[in-house]
């Protein structure tokens, strides 16, 4: 191979003028630009599991991106602590550095979730498609208000941070959408978009990139046989195995709160049989707490199960590749990773598979799709004047692509009013907004 380059992180797309008196890290300036961006606050009221009309208790995609950051912070800490003084410790990111990808990892979610998602996949079916992490590399990247052309113009491995599928949307995209116009025809595998990053986009892409070797860069962007992508890089998989902690976690508690989930439900999934005695007095443990009645205790639990999946990572490393960001990597060890998948399957069967969940995500699909027709019927009557500014400088694809951003950016709350306002009778007024 050749020789590896050492990458300038701090670098970013579009450089800025250093002020003397500022005394923050890079990654510092890109977790504060995060701290205080739209993208960011619009997660209030972004659907997690379920909609915000059931209570204004229960978790949002804000929340759970907050608890996300904390979740990565704490594993930092404990691989900090394992590996001190080993060779994976200089590469590991700094505290700002991980909270800013984390808080930023949801920043493309659309209106209702996974609904939302494959409305707007479908509708730009024929322009570049729509996936929530690619939006959230666009946000991050071009679209966030801080700079011209460059997003937030964040650094270059908070980028590298957040990008979970270094591929683009027409390498693997398997769908030909064969059924016709009609969204109502496809179930919603067909629907559902390949994990990836927009062509359009791919300027980006391989300017985070650039820094590698290219040897490096071919293997890191290899697909399996499924289309997916094989690799991510160091900060990612600590993000990603937070991410996966947080909503398993944090979506049973709510669930049980909601009495959706209760113990004969739990003890029908989770055969503590099944591990080691070690987790299995773990098991019990939770068992005592996060049904109780108590809401300490309840706590109590939930802080158990966060703290046994924490210390449960272990470190992983791909041979095919050969800089140390892209080689090593962190997960959940297999048995954690078995209970944490069958704490998953009691939340998706139970809950997010239920008619009651099922209603409202196909009634945000439904939503969303038709807020999306009416723009495009009459981009020039609907859209707002600054998004249509962007539309007409824009050309080709990159029209759709305007639209997309726009309706993807909504909240559930305003994207409901927006759909109110152009197809219920008597609703709405100029003060509406």
């Amino acid at each position: 191979m050749t020789a590896i380059v050492e990458p300038t992180w701090e670098e970013r797309r579009t450089p800025e003028a250093a002020h003397e008196d500022d005394a923050r890290s890079q990654y510092r300036k890109d977790y504060s630009r995060i701290i205080h961006s739209a993208a960011l606050r619009r997660l209030q009221t972004k659907t997690q599991v379920l909609g915000l009309g059931d209570s204004d208790f229960y978790r949002t995609r804000l929340t759970h991106s907050l608890e996300v950051a904390q979740i990565g912070v704490g594993i930092l800490l404990e691989i900090q602590r394992r590996f001190a003084g080993s060779n994976i410790e200089k590469y590991l990111p700094d505290e700002r550095l991980l909270e800013a990808i984390c808080l930023s990892h949801d920043y493309g979610h659309p209106p209702f979730g996974h609904g939302g998602e494959r409305a707007l996949n479908f509708a730009m079916r024929e322009y570049g498609g729509f996936e929530g992490n690619a939006q959230t590399f666009r946000i991050l990247s071009k679209l966030e208000k801080y700079s011209q052309n460059s997003g937030l113009n964040p650094t270059r491995r908070t980028l590298l941070g957040v990008l979970k599928y270094p591929t683009t949307y027409s390498n693997s995209m398997t769908n030909d959408f064969r059924r016709g116009t009609d969204i109502d025809k496809y179930p919603d595998a067909e629907l559902k978009p390949p994990k990836c990053i927009y062509d359009c986009d791919l300027d980006v892409l391989d300017w985070v990139l650039k820094i590698f070797c290219s040897e490096d860069v071919t293997e890191f962007k290899k697909l399996d046989y499924k289309c997916k992508p094989l690799h991510k890089s160091l900060d990612c998989s600590l993000m990603e195995t937070a991410d996966d902690i947080a909503y398993t976690v944090h979506d049973l508690e709510d669930c049980i709160k909601l009495k959706l989930i209760n113990r004969e439900m739990w003890d029908a999934y989770i055969k503590s049989a099944d591990y080691s005695e070690a987790t299995r007095l773990e098991i019990e443990k939770w068992n005592q707490r996060i049904f109780s009645k108590e809401g300490n205790l309840v706590k109590q639990g939930i802080s158990n199960m966060v703290y046994f999946f924490i210390h449960s990572v272990i470190q992983y490393e791909h041979e095919e590749l050969s800089h140390p960001i892209l080689k090593y990597g962190f997960k959940l060890g297999e048995e954690a990773a078995r209970l944490r998948s069958a704490i998953q399957k009691i939340i998706t069967n139970e809950v997010i598979k239920t008619h009651r969940v099922r209603v409202l995500e196909s009634k945000g699909q439904r939503m969303i799709f038709s807020i999306f027709g009416e723009l495009v019927r009459d981009p020039e009557s609907f859209l707002p004047r600054e998004t249509l500014d962007k539309y007409n400088k824009a050309t080709g694809n990159l029209r759709m692509r305007v639209i997309c951003d726009y309706v993807s950016g909504m909240t559930d709350e305003y994207a409901t009013k927006t759909y109110q306002r152009f197809f219920t009778p008597k609703f709405g007024s100029v003060f509406d907004v």
